[in-house]
């Protein structure tokens, strides 16, 4: 668990640092500690607690404030997927907000006769 934990600390710093090189962080995409990851990233950006439903506890207080937040957000829309490790943290980092920001619909064509 420390290990993970770790991990998503040195993942957050250094996505917010602009910090393209993500070496050895590999062991996070592994399906136990990919979970556990999620689940301290969304405690980290949204103010959930790991297990909070299964504890009944309330959410708390997001560990970022929200101008990181809101820095994180602009990254994870222009995360590069070089490797597989970049293509499971832009899918960790945009699935934080896809709650707050949906994505935006596709723009509308204007057909050439409407002009």
């Amino acid at each position: 668990m420390f290990n993970t934990a770790a991990a998503c600390d040195l993942l957050l710093t250094g996505v917010l640092n602009g910090d393209k090189a993500l070496a050895g962080m590999d062991a996070m995409t592994n399906p136990v500690p990919a979970q556990l990851a999620q689940a301290l990233l969304r405690w980290a950006v949204r103010g959930e607690p790991p297990a909070a439903g299964l504890l009944g506890m309330p959410p708390v207080a997001r560990l970022l404030p929200n101008a990181q937040r809101k820095l994180l957000r602009v990254r994870a829309r222009t995360w590069p997927p070089r490797t597989p490790l970049d293509a499971w943290v832009g899918a960790q980092l945009a699935a934080l907000f896809a709650a707050e920001y949906p994505a935006a619909p596709p723009a509308r064509r204007r057909s050439a006769s409407a002009t």
